[in-house]
């Protein structure tokens, strides 16, 4: 036997598109009631009434809008429209469309804001002609709207970076790099960096806070050197990519205490140190024995290089001393003395005065209180040359 069964009607199936009802055809559906006998008066037009104002409700809510107001807002226009300032949620694409391209009122200037609240835009939309009791308001009570202004951009060549700020942003980028030379190097040195940055470069390094961040470079980090440079923006890096040339400055004699002039420098009053600016020092030496033994012609305070423009040998002949003279010729070596009118070292040249008849000559200094003349050997009257 075979079963048969009834399927109702699903209460979840998709109404019909209901229909507004107009005022006149309540009017003559009421009539029909009456011609038919099966309502009073009251009751059919009471029915009929409230038939339609169920049709028009229902068809009101197929067609509602919900306007979610927005907390802040940025016109892009002159002129602040609903779309700006609400989020429009509606079944209806048109809809959702036409509302959102109405005019509110203009945009303020880009110094200014203005606050507008819910009322004020329900007052606007009553006088466009938009029905409200159509659509939902939600959202924020008040709307903030600040005019955004595209700033223009500036052309990186329209001014050029004046040489002050090179300099600070070389100085800048050459302590980075020295940095990270000294982190990867396996024994602690002294760094010389030379590069040379365009302007297109100075302009991305010159941010004078965010750190620059250094990349590259190989072992033993000294010759030709490629350097990545990268400074954190706000918006995105600035990369740039830098050729330097790396050396090692030598370490240098310095003072542990302070020198006064005329003093003769021995072992414990200098060593060996690195010093950041030892290549801008003129005659720096780098050996303590190069000093050692010396007499300094201007005091040195503690800290300070020791250069050869600040040495002498020490002072072997003084003034109004009495000196022994060697007189060399050839073969045959004179001794006599004169008495000194310069001060010199060993190597230097200084005036004598004879003893004997006060005339003066120049002798070379060979050792202390001593001085020495070379005399040419003088041909004999009548010697042939070659004899």
């Amino acid at each position: 036997m075979k079963k048969h069964s009834t399927q109702l009607p699903s209460s979840r199936h998709t109404p019909r598109a209901i229909r507004p009802v107009a005022p006149a055809e309540v009017f003559f559906r009421s009539q029909r009631l009456l011609a038919d006998g099966t309502r009073s008066v009251p009751t059919a037009f009471l029915t009929c009434f409230l038939t339609a104002a169920l049709f028009s409700l229902f068809d009101g809510h197929a067609t509602a809008a919900e306007l979610r107001l927005r907390t802040h807002c940025n016109p892009a226009g002159p002129v602040v429209t609903l779309g700006d300032v609400a989020e429009i949620v509606s079944a209806d694409a048109r809809q959702t469309a036409s509302l959102a391209a109405t005019e509110l009122f203009p945009a303020p200037s880009s110094t200014e804001q203005r606050i507008v609240r819910v009322r004020e835009i329900q007052d606007l939309l009553l006088l466009r002609g938009i029905n409200l009791t159509e659509h939902q308001f939600s959202g924020s009570s008040e709307v903030t709207i600040q005019t955004s202004v595209a700033r223009p951009h500036v052309a990186a060549s329209s001014k050029p970076v004046q040489a002050a700020e090179t300099q600070r942003i070389k100085r800048r980028v050459c302590e980075a790099l020295v940095k990270y030379l000294s982190e990867h190097a396996t024994s602690p040195q002294t760094w010389s960096v030379d590069f040379a940055l365009t302007e297109t470069q100075a302009r991305l390094l010159a941010d004078p806070v965010r750190p620059v961040n250094v990349a590259g470079g190989c072992s033993p980090w000294t010759g030709s050197q490629r350097f990545d440079l990268t400074i954190e923006g706000a918006k995105e890096p600035a990369h740039v990519t830098l050729d330097a040339s790396v050396r090692i400055i030598a370490p240098v004699v310095v003072a542990l205490h302070p020198l006064a002039r005329g003093a003769v420098i021995r072992e414990g009053d200098v060593e060996l140190q690195h010093l950041a600016a030892a290549e801008k020092i003129t005659g720096a030496l780098h050996a303590i024995e190069e000093a050692i033994g010396h007499e300094l012609i201007r005091a040195l305070p503690t800290g300070s290089a020791v250069s050869s423009d600040c040495l002498r040998s020490p002072l072997v002949v003084h003034r109004g001393e009495v000196l022994t003279v060697y007189a060399q010729s050839g073969a045959i070596r004179i001794r006599t003395n004169a008495r000194s009118r310069d001060e010199g070292s060993v190597g230097d040249l200084v005036a004598v005065e004879s003893l004997l008849n006060r005339s003066t000559y120049y002798a070379r200094v060979s050792g202390i209180r001593e001085v020495e003349v070379y005399a040419r050997p003088t041909r004999v009257e009548g010697q042939q040359a070659g004899n």
